[in-house]
């Protein structure tokens, strides 16, 4: 971590702990100029933490009611509301909505919690014709919390391609479902690998949620953004165009949905369908597309066609 992410996580340590936090005492304990103080505070308040000045006392603190662990025995009813309307929204929206409603005015018999604010790092991205996601439901819960309060976490994790599990420390951002392999993840910054990494809840092997606090690397805006931009569980990768065209006996099949938020789709003077995404990475793209094996071409980009290609030769080479 350098020294800002440092001197960041101090000051929450101190707002957290009620003791004076004056611009003058950040300055001589962080050693820095006042306007780098200023800039540390609007820096976490842009994180979401809600920061407030004192101007009586002439110091900083957190708003009533915020902590950094804090116990909201309500919150596991909270977050079961927030998943039944995940789930009944993708069955039917009218549904959906009614069912949103009624969530906000149970909402509004409890001051100091918000389930919109204190849930927005669930993604359910649930499509039509899909069956029911199924959920460790207990698991999602610890996880959620430690999210929302920048808990780090202590996994044991066994990947599909390893022969032992590893430990690792990590920071939790959000959980998200995909239904197109059928299995909630955790999306989290792995101090082990010092890089951004997905992990299948399935495969964990153990966890233990640490007496100890994560400065947030993404703004909660951008988690959304960042799920909705995958395709299936792949998150991890670069932004990549990719470009396909289906033959007109799939039209049908093709037409009944859009398989990702990013989807232009254009029917071509030869009959042929033609569909445009921006996912993250090819993988899950490439996956996808062996379930239409042998009515597409992929255009874009030349990685995916040629990945596509050597795999098809090898499978091919397996059959004889």
């Amino acid at each position: 971590m350098d020294g800002k992410f440092n001197s960041m996580l101090k000051i929450l340590n101190i707002l957290d702990s009620g003791k004076s936090c004056t611009p003058s005492s950040l300055i001589e304990e962080l050693m820095v100029c006042e306007r780098t103080v200023f800039r540390y505070i609007n820096s976490l308040k842009e994180a979401g933490f809600p920061i407030a000045f004192d101007e009586e006392k002439k110091t900083y603190t957190f708003e009533e009611g915020f902590a950094l662990k804090r116990a909201n025995l309500e919150k596991d009813e909270v977050l079961a509301l927030r998943l039944a309307r995940k789930l009944l929204m993708s069955l039917d929206p009218a549904i959906g909505e009614a069912f949103h409603k009624l969530e906000s005015r149970i909402q509004e018999s409890f001051l100091g919690w918000s389930p919109s604010k204190d849930y927005n790092l669930v993604f359910s991205p649930v499509r039509d014709g899909t069956s029911t996601p199924s959920i460790e439901y207990n698991l999602i819960k610890i996880f959620v919390e430690a999210c929302n309060n920048h808990n780090i976490v202590r996994l044991g994790y066994h990947s599909l391609h390893a022969q032992e599990p590893t430990q690792r420390d990590v920071e939790p951002h959000y959980l998200y479902y995909s239904p197109d392999d059928g299995f909630w993840h955790l999306r989290a910054y792995c101090r082990l690998r010092d890089d951004w990494r997905t992990f299948a809840l399935d495969k964990i092997t153990s966890f233990q949620v640490l007496d100890s606090y994560f400065l947030p690397r993404m703004m909660k805006d951008e988690t959304l953004e960042e799920v909705m931009g995958g395709f299936g569980p792949y998150v991890d990768d670069e932004p990549t165009k990719v470009v396909v065209r289906f033959h007109p006996e799939t039209e049908p099949y093709v037409m009944r949905r859009k398989w990702h938020p990013s989807q232009q789709t254009r029917i071509l003077d030869d009959g042929w369908l033609e569909l445009t995404f921006t996912t993250s990475g090819i993988e899950g793209v490439r996956k996808w597309l062996y379930s239409w094996i042998p009515y597409f071409i992929v255009d874009e980009p030349e990685e995916l066609r040629h990945q596509i290609l050597k795999e098809l030769k090898q499978e091919a080479r397996l059959l004889r």
